[in-house]
Formats: structure tokens, sequence, C-alpha cells
């Protein structure tokens, strides 16, 4: 080995730079972006084959979205069903995390109430708003109560699951160091949960809204769900994605707030993906 190969091996190879944060997010947008116009291109190449009156090409759904939006009317519809999202969405989560760390705090209670979770989770939706809705008659309590009980026991088998996964040796030095119950709920079980709670709130939001939606077709005389039932009596299927797209809109702002503003700052403490 010669005495200038000797020199270059000795001397610091560069080391490859990272893409600033701007590029990376800038990325990001151009994959949505691409992502968006393959949906609408897709969209308008099934239509261009199918029949308007089946399914209308993206220019007819705009057209009806603006005209319901001159129109007025869908927003206080769409008001109704947020409200009935959020409600049962934020009953769903306090009965969930509550159900979920006591059977997963509890052996006792896990053994005893394993089987009412597991037929909890097997019964059709369709039943659970039947039921209630003989029992309750249609009233916006029962309504808020049916999607609950759709989708209180997953919320809780998810939190449960995360409850047996946490730490047991944080556990047992909490009560070795004479930490009360609320202490070690606070500072111990729930920031262990955190990722466990927020990924069933996604979980549970997009499935709550789904069951009001389907809660509405059944037996409200209003919301987005009981205007797309009104829109395909009358077979007008612009006005039916007009409905669909604009509540879907909604829903996708709430889950880019959750997932690219809230998540990031209750999970700012992990490190970074190197990806």
């Amino acid at each position: 080995m010669n005495q200038d190969s000797v020199l270059q091996a000795s001397q610091p190879q560069p080391v490859p730079r990272k893409p600033a944060a701007g590029a990376t997010r800038l990325l990001v947008k151009g994959n949505w972006l691409l992502s968006l116009l393959a949906l609408i291109l897709l969209w308008w190449i099934v239509s261009s084959l199918l029949s308007a009156r089946v399914l209308p090409g993206p220019v007819q759904a705009v057209e009806a979205m603006l005209d319901d939006i001159k129109d007025g009317e869908i927003f206080s519809h769409l008001g109704i069903t947020m409200f009935r999202v959020l409600a049962s969405f934020l009953l769903t989560m306090l009965l969930g995390i509550a159900i979920g760390c006591a059977l997963g705090l509890s052996k006792k209670l896990a053994s005893f109430f394993n089987l009412w979770m597991v037929v909890g989770m097997t019964i059709p939706a369709l039943v659970y708003i039947v039921v209630i809705f003989l029992w309750l008659g249609l009233s916006e309590f029962s309504a808020i109560l049916a999607v609950t009980c759709t989708t209180m026991f997953t919320i809780s088998f998810n939190i449960w699951e995360g409850v047996k996964s946490m730490d047991k040796k944080l556990m047992e030095m909490a009560t070795i160091f004479g930490a009360g119950k609320k202490l070690t709920f606070r500072r111990i079980i729930i920031p262990q949960l955190l990722p466990y709670i927020m990924a069933s709130a996604r979980f549970g939001l997009g499935l709550s809204w789904k069951m009001v939606i389907f809660v509405e077709l059944m037996g409200r005389p209003d919301g987005i769900g009981y205007m797309i039932n009104h829109w395909y009596a009358l077979y007008n299927m612009p006005h039916v994605l007009s409905n669909a797209i604009i509540f879907i809109i909604v829903m996708i702002i709430i889950e880019l707030f959750i997932g690219r503003w809230l998540e990031p700052r209750l999970f700012s403490w992990r490190p970074k993906s190197s990806h």
C-alpha cells in the first residue's frame, strides 16, 4: 500500500446528509396530493364506464355539493351529526378506558367479565341499534347510546391489552415507595397507556362516525345519514355523494388535527424516526 492510498484511507469519509425538515414536509404533502389526484382519476375513469345514475363523476358530485352549500341546510344536518359523533365518541372513550383499566388491573374482574367482552364484541351493530331503539324509542339519547354500545367493547379490549403490556416493575416500584393509587394511576399507568389511548381514539372516532351515519339512516329525522337516505329514496346519486363527501372532508380535517398536531405534541418525548 503506497503513501497516497494510506492518506486517502485516513481522511474522514463524507457523511450522507439527511433531508431537511422542510423538504420532508414538502415530500409528504406531495405524496398526499398525488394520492388525492390518483383517487379522483380512478373515480373519473370508473364513472366514465358506468351510467351517471349509478356513479356520477367528480364534476357532477362537486356541482351537487356546491348546490347543497348554497342551500345552507346541509350545515344544520352536519352540526347535528357532529354532535352525535362527538358525544358518542367521548362516552365510548370514558367507558372504554375505565373498563379496560379495571379488567387489566384486576385478574378477578378479567376472569369474570372475559366472556362478557367476547359476547359484546361479537354482537352485530344492527342488533344493538334495533334493541335500543325498541327499548328507548327513537330519541337522541338512544341514538348516542346505540353508537356507544357498538364501539365500547372494542375500545375496552384495546385498553385492556395496553394495561396487560405495561411494565410491572414500575408498578412494583410505586408500591415499594408507598405511592397511592391516584398517584400511581396518574404518573405510571396513564403515561404507559397513552399510545394505546391515542390509537383507540383514532380508531374509535372513525368507527363512531360510521355508526352514527348508520343510526341516522335507520331512525333519525335529521343528520347527514338522514339526508343520504333522503336523496337515496329520490335516486339522486350526485347529492348522495355530495353529503358523503362533505362529511368525509370534515372527518379528515379532524383526523389530521389529531395525527399531525395533537399526537406529535403528546408524544414529543419519543425519539424521532430516522426514516
